[in-house]
């Protein structure tokens, strides 16, 4: 849920990740709050280069969609990232 994603978040933002790190949270019930904390780490330009990362079946509605979009276009995000919604 939202609480879980807050620790992966710090540990995103932390700069020490490994560059081609594979993030599975689908299954999680993250919804909008989850998705816009995931959202602030992936415009923080300190996510690895090559991430990928799994978000599917978490609930995630219109307003979890633009989090992440506005993410995606700060320009800021990993240039190598790869990013699961399907549910």
């Amino acid at each position: 849920g939202t609480q879980g994603a807050a620790f992966f978040v710090t540990a995103l933002q932390s700069g020490q990740c490994p560059q081609d790190l594979q993030l599975d949270l689908g299954h999680n019930q993250l919804g909008d709050k989850g998705a816009q904390l995931l959202a602030t780490a992936l415009q923080s330009g300190y996510c690895p280069r090559s991430l990928q990362l799994d978000l599917g079946n978490n609930q995630l509605d219109a307003q979890s969609a633009k989090f992440i979009a506005t993410a995606l276009q700060s320009g800021k995000c990993p240039q190598g990232l790869r990013l699961n919604l399907n549910s």
